[in-house]
């Protein structure tokens, strides 16, 4: 039995979709547990969720990044009691900023930056952006933004051993493929 193109192409999809899947679930595995991890500013974390959405934006683009990380955030904050909370409300605006910007970096810079630099872009802009939802729509002090040096040391930090990370594991996974993510 023959499979036709059209059908070859939707086997394709399946896959992908399962193996988005398959991500969701590992993404949102990791967001949950990061929840117990202590934390060296109360509400400020590592980011190791966003490990899943490097490999995905690495693999598959931008748009099946959102769709991951827009779901990984959804399910995290439905399973953790924080559906519709002020804390999903950032979370969202942290990732639409840093999904927006790491995607302008990267045409802007395509073979110039690689992926730590990337992720360091991301973890900022996702720093940024919930700065701006807790200061102008949440809390509504503006004085949250004394805490942008410290949440920009971060950033450095947190998207730097991101960025590493995901380089070593995309290795892993996608080891018989020439590109080099580095």
């Amino acid at each position: 039995m023959r499979i036709s193109s059209e059908q070859n192409a939707n086997l394709i999809n399946y896959n992908k979709i399962a193996v988005l899947g398959i991500f969701i679930a590992l993404g949102t595995v990791i967001w949950i547990l990061e929840e117990f991890i202590p934390r060296p500013i109360p509400w400020m974390k590592m980011g190791f969720a966003n490990l899943i959405t490097m490999v995905i934006l690495y693999r598959f683009g931008f748009r099946s990044a959102a769709i991951v990380s827009f779901m990984r955030i959804i399910l995290g904050a439905t399973l953790t009691g924080k559906l519709l909370s002020p804390t999903m409300l950032i979370s969202l605006s942290g990732m639409f900023l840093a999904l927006s910007g790491m995607a302008l970096v990267f045409f802007l810079l395509e073979n110039q930056i690689s992926l730590p630099g990337l992720s360091i872009a991301g973890a900022f802009l996702h720093n940024l952006g919930q700065l701006l939802t807790a200061s102008l729509v949440i809390i509504r002090k503006p004085e949250l933004f004394y805490l942008l040096p410290y949440f920009s040391i971060a950033s450095i930090l947190s998207g730097g051993l991101i960025g590493i990370l995901s380089v070593f594991i995309i290795r892993l996974l996608f080891r018989d493929m020439d590109n080099d993510p580095v």
